[in-house]
C-alpha cells in the first residue's frame, strides 16, 4: 500500500510539470524550437518552463488571458519552489517526496481557483491521466528491474 502511495506521489509530483511542458506529437508554438523541458528517459531532469506550461494549459483548457495572467506566477512560484527542495541535500527522500507532494497539491488547488467548471473537470481529467500513465510506467519499471540477488 506504501508503494502504491510513493508511486501516485511520484507522478502527481512530476506528471504534472511533464505532462504540461511536453508538446504535443508534431507541434509547436510558432517561433519556438521543440526543445525538451521535463524529465527524459536519460533521467536528467531539464528544468520546466512556467510560460509553456501556461501556453499548454491555455491550449488544453481554453483559458482566458486573465486566467493567463493570472497562472503564470503560481506555476513560477511553483518551479522555484520544486528547484529549492530538489537542491536541499538534507532531506531525506521520503521528507523531499512529502514536500514535492504539498507544493503540487498547494498549486493545483490554486490553479483550480482561476479555473471555470468546465475547465476544472478537463484538469481533473489531465491529471487522472497523468496518474495512470504513471502508474503504467511504475509498474513496467518495476516489471523490468531484476529481482535484488539475481
Amino acid at each position: 500500500m506504501k508503494r502504491h502511495i510513493v508511486g501516485f506521489t511520484l507522478f502527481t509530483l512530476f506528471g504534472l510539470g511533464a505532462a504540461l511542458a511536453a508538446p504535443q506529437a508534431g507541434q509547436t508554438a510558432p517561433g519556438t524550437q521543440s526543445q525538451p523541458d521535463a524529465t527524459h528517459h536519460s533521467g536528467t531532469r531539464h528544468q520546466v518552463d512556467p510560460n509553456r506550461q501556461v501556453h499548454r494549459l491555455s491550449e488544453r483548457l481554453n483559458l482566458t488571458s486573465e486566467q493567463q495572467s493570472q497562472l503564470l506566477p503560481i506555476l513560477t512560484d511553483r518551479q522555484k519552489q520544486i528547484e529549492a527542495i530538489r537542491g536541499d541535500s538534507k532531506l531525506t527522500p521520503q521528507d523531499r517526496r512529502e514536500k514535492l507532494r504539498a507544493v503540487m497539491e498547494g498549486s493545483n488547488s490554486k490553479i483550480k481557483a482561476l479555473l471555470n467548471d468546465t475547465q476544472k473537470q478537463t484538469f481533473e481529467q489531465m491529471e487522472q491521466q497523468r496518474r495512470n500513465q504513471m502508474q503504467e510506467r511504475h509498474a513496467y519499471k518495476n516489471s523490468a528491474t531484476p529481482a535484488p540477488g539475481n
